[in-house]
């Protein structure tokens, strides 16, 4: 901290400088948060860095409270330069989980950062704090396997600003070949996305070490990217990598894969976000999807538009779908209609099958024709 200038340029009392802050305390934050990954202490090592967002802006306010302000120029754009750091960190330990939507969501975090940072100072950083973002931006979204077009786009903007950095150093070179080896891998990614094995598994490395291990990942990749939610979560150990994978097979353009992301999303706690990719699966044609929004809409009391949902999964060859829209058709009184799709039903599944002869015997006993008859079709059954 420093005076200020007295010529009323500026408030009187303190500037807070946050330049050697963020110099000298980074590598305080790498070398626990990285010991804490690799013992498997993974959320706590995602806090080290939480954490020191949270401590530096409640320094910066403790400061402003006592009387500081924030310096103007390299103090302030170094205080946010620390924080999109802390976020690119983060993100580069959710993408081992692998939890794509946070992972992204940090990255463009940062990436808006930096770029008003360079908007505010372009002669003071020459691009360079851009190009390592844009950089960390376009490798998570590589490794996530998922926006790889936004990948893509990060690097075509990257490189022109790189080359023009160009001193011939040693080190220069070394950025020059990862990037351009980003580069390829994520044409590679975006040649291939709608080949869900080529991809590998979300969160792994780009290139393996040998071919066996990429047998293996493409291989683990495939077999997941088939199972339905449930046995892809218990197969996969990982509710975080089932969504990736889904994420994966969303962007591929798989209308039935869009059906087991909103599904996976649902067991997330993301209701909202299920919903919306259930509706993006049944305006693509998927049995499945239009059956869980019937579902959703009888939860909300929107009978009708169930009706509608139950009526499309059914055209598509939905059983479970047959049962719901029989009974929902019994619950409005409409008791031929619900007949009609109990005994369609009938030639279902066994376990469908036997659901709806229960709920048949329950119809009959319960319907004025019975009644007047005296007796039911199924009057010899238990």
């Amino acid at each position: 901290m420093a005076p200020d200038a007295q010529d009323g340029s500026e408030p009187t009392g303190i500037i807070f400088r946050a330049q050697s802050a963020y110099l000298f305390g980074l590598p305080y934050l790498d070398e626990p948060a990285q010991r804490l990954a690799e013992e498997g202490r993974v959320d706590e090592a995602i806090a080290v860095y939480a954490d020191d967002i949270a401590r530096q802006r409640a320094t910066v306010d403790a400061a402003v409270r006592a009387g500081a302000v924030l310096e103007k120029g390299p103090g302030e754009r170094a205080f946010h330069q620390r924080i999109a750091y802390d976020l690119c960190r983060q993100a580069e330990i959710e993408v081992t989980r692998p939890r794509v939507r946070q992972a992204l969501n940090l990255t463009a975090m940062a990436l808006g950062i930096i770029r008003r940072i360079e908007q505010e100072a372009p002669e003071e950083y020459e691009g360079e704090l851009l190009v390592t973002t844009l950089g960390k931006f376009a490798q998570i979204r590589a490794l996530c396997r998922v926006r790889l077009a936004e990948a893509r786009a990060a690097i075509d903007e990257a490189l022109p600003i790189l080359r023009g950095l160009s001193d011939d150093s040693a080190e220069w070179h070394a950025s020059m070949k990862r990037f351009t080896d980003l580069e390829a891998d994520i044409i590679r990614l975006l040649d291939n996305r709608t080949d869900i094995a080529s991809l590998g598994l979300p969160g792994t490395l780009l290139r393996m070490d040998s071919w066996r291990d990429a047998f293996t990942n493409e291989y683990r990749m495939a077999r997941l990217a088939e199972l339905e939610p449930a046995e892809m979560i218990e197969e996969a150990g990982s509710v975080d990598l089932a969504e990736a994978i889904c994420w994966c097979l969303y962007e591929a353009g798989d209308v039935h894969g869009t059906c087991k992301l909103g599904t996976v999303l649902l067991a997330q706690g993301e209701p909202a976000i299920a919903e919306a990719m259930w509706h993006r699966a049944d305006e693509g044609g998927d049995a499945e999807a239009a059956h869980r929004l019937g579902r959703l809409r009888q939860q909300r009391g929107d009978l009708t538009d169930a009706e509608a949902c139950y009526r499309r999964a059914v055209e598509r060859g939905s059983a479970p779908a047959v049962l719901d829209l029989a009974e929902l058709l019994r619950r409005r009184g409409d008791l031929d209609g619900a007949r009609t799709h109990y005994q369609a039903a009938e030639h279902q599944d066994a376990e469908t099958a036997a659901k709806a002869q229960k709920a048949l015997r329950k119809l009959d006993r319960t319907s004025p024709w019975s009644r007047l008859r005296g007796t039911s079709r199924h009057r010899d059954e238990p």
